[in-house]
């Protein structure tokens, strides 16, 4: 494919980088469907820059294997449950629709990246709002279950608990938290452990690294502001690594087109020609549903083995002994059938 049309020379893409773009071609090219669904995808990202930019800032994230495993395991996750999707789709709408709360929504987070040690106190701070602002305006007071082993550090660091009360102060006051923001949060608390697991160790990795933090977080906020276009964009990404060749080369692929824009044309221009015209992108029609890996079960504590069955011994009387077999005559011999010598005839 994917070279063809394109002249040779010392400026062209290596080996290592043609044989990944004759991988996509193949791979999309398994599905007409897949193919229009790319085609729409780059048209569209192109055509709006500002989320075309956010969805490339976080791309070479994906080339690190951890966070990729988590991202898809957090994707999966909210492809299963569409309540959850839900309240984490309302969550970024609010961001993307109000820039006072943003503004807020940010600062508290900025607070959170800025004190790594108290990564589990937030969940729990933000989980309930409201008891949390009566825990940080008087420490003193019996702390919410959740953040008392942290008493102690919100109690001596005078200056994070202020910067804290009056941030979620601010939040408190805005009408749209209270609908929008308070809910996810509660549901990331209370699902810690089990439904919203998978968020939590998603966001912790990201909290190692805050500029990947910032990176994704802003990525879900342009998502947010292109509701039309958000259910299709997942599908599609859900596709690409739901495919076995497209998987682990996509995103590569698409970093070598943006440097190779000639070779991009190839395809575009073979695809046209095939295929005519790419088709109007998104779809007006909600994307289908596609199939999810089912969540990896908790393993289960090991049960204690079974007490086992004792059985007392029935006394049995003793019987005569039996009487010893009387032995068997050994067998004859065989002889081996051995045939004679024949005599020589005469004429031998």
């Amino acid at each position: 494919m994917a070279t063809a049309g394109v002249a040779e020379d010392a400026a062209a893409p290596t080996a290592t980088e043609k044989g990944v773009m004759d991988s996509v071609w193949t791979g999309l090219n398994t599905q007409p469907s897949l193919v229009n669904h790319h085609r729409g995808f780059l048209a569209y990202v192109s055509a709006h820059p500002q989320l075309g930019s956010a969805i490339e800032a976080v791309r070479p994230l994906e080339r690190h294997p951890v966070f990729r495993n988590l991202l898809i395991e957090f994707d999966n996750l909210l492809a299963r449950d569409e309540d959850l999707d839900r309240t984490f789709e309302d969550f970024y709408a609010a961001l993307a629709a109000d820039e006072y709360l943003r503004d807020a929504v940010d600062s508290v987070y900025r607070l959170e990246l800025s004190e790594p040690s108290l990564r589990e106190a937030f969940v729990d701070l933000l989980g309930d709002v409201d008891a949390s602002l009566r825990f940080l305006a008087n420490p003193a007071k019996p702390a919410p279950l959740g953040l008392y082993p942290f008493k102690a550090v919100f109690k001596q660091n005078a200056a994070l608990r202020g910067e804290l009360l009056d941030t979620l102060n601010s939040l408190h006051k805005m009408p749209a938290a209270h609908t929008s923001v308070f809910p996810w949060w509660q549901k990331v608390a209370e699902g810690r452990d089990s439904s919203c697991r998978p968020y939590v160790r998603l966001t912790a990795e990201l909290a190692g690294h805050p500029q990947r933090f910032w990176a994704w977080h802003g990525t879900q906020i342009e998502l947010a502001r292109d509701p039309k276009a958000r259910p299709w964009i997942l599908y599609f990404q859900r596709r690409v690594r739901q495919n076995p060749v497209l998987g682990q080369s996509y995103n590569v692929y698409l970093d070598i087109i943006r440097r190779w824009p000639d070779y991009a044309k190839a395809a575009r221009d073979k695809w046209d020609s095939d295929l005519g015209p790419a088709p109007a992108w998104p779809p007006d029609a909600d994307p289908p549903a596609l199939p999810v890996p089912v969540a990896a079960k908790e393993e289960a504590a090991p049960k204690k083995p079974a007490r086992p069955e004792v059985k007392k011994p029935v006394p049995q009387m003793p019987r005569m002994p039996d009487m010893p077999t009387r032995p068997t005559k050994p067998e004859k011999p065989k002889i081996p059938n051995v045939v004679a010598p024949a005599p020589l005839s005469k004429n031998e």
